[in-house]
């Protein structure tokens, strides 16, 4: 490696980077072991293969690596570089140009296989069940909601008469004060009670299918209205 030296370029980044490694007696496998760069990078470098090379932010370490390697001007490379670049791309279109890196990357060892393809279908299809049992699971063990749409505490009430409101889970029964209550397919229920005259307690109970059970307490006040009896 004593007789490396200078040389002024060829027209061509490809053939100056070549001709100054012929001169300086390197092979390619020598550079790219002392410079830690793959043999077939190099190759496509020196035969200005520009679709078949990776991103340019690789090929910029990959240049200035061989630039220093060769003592070469390594701005002088890298700008020669880009705009034979250009003009190449300008000649023969880039439609795979923004492809580079996975053409030549770690995608590029990757074979797409009918097994590949069946083993991703069953590790989805696992995913997918094992995550409706945790949810399933988790739904069970947890006690019901259980919402009152138009229930508030101590609630002040004029009319005899009063229809209670709900929502719990689809599969829970309700009750209200002992009696059973019907619970639609989307968890709604309304039961209308008859008030007596001051404080009525309500008890509200939610139960799934495992006995988990909500419970909620409510007062109603019901105080006749007098002017409408009158």
């Amino acid at each position: 490696m004593d007789n490396k030296k200078n040389i002024k370029s060829p027209s061509h980044t490809k053939d100056r980077l070549k001709e100054t490694r012929i001169k300086q007696g390197v092979s390619l496998k020598e550079a790219a072991e002392c410079i830690g760069v793959s043999v077939k990078y190099l190759e496509r470098i020196e035969a200005g293969d520009y679709k078949n090379l990776p991103a340019d932010v690789y090929v910029c370490g990959f240049l200035k690596k061989y630039a220093e390697f060769l003592e070469l001007p390594v701005q002088e490379i890298a700008d020669f570089y880009q705009k034979e670049k250009r003009i190449f791309y300008n000649i023969h279109g880039a439609d795979n140009a923004e492809k580079k890196y996975f053409n030549n990357g770690f995608f590029s060892k990757i074979y797409v296989t009918p097994k590949i393809i069946s083993f991703f279908a069953i590790v989805i299809a696992a995913i997918f069940i094992i995550s409706y049992f945790i949810y399933e699971v988790g739904f069970l063990v947890s006690p019901p909601k259980l919402i009152m749409e138009n229930l508030v505490q101590d609630m002040e009430i004029f009319e005899q008469k009063f229809n209670v409101i709900g929502r719990t889970d689809y599969d829970s029964f309700v009750k209200i004060n002992g009696q059973n209550i019907t619970v639609d397919e989307n968890g709604y229920f309304n039961k209308e009670i008859n008030l007596s005259d001051g404080v009525n307690v309500l008890e509200i109970k939610a139960v799934n299918r495992l006995g988990k059970e909500t419970n909620l307490i409510r007062r109603l006040v019901y105080t006749e209205n007098k002017e409408i009896n009158n």
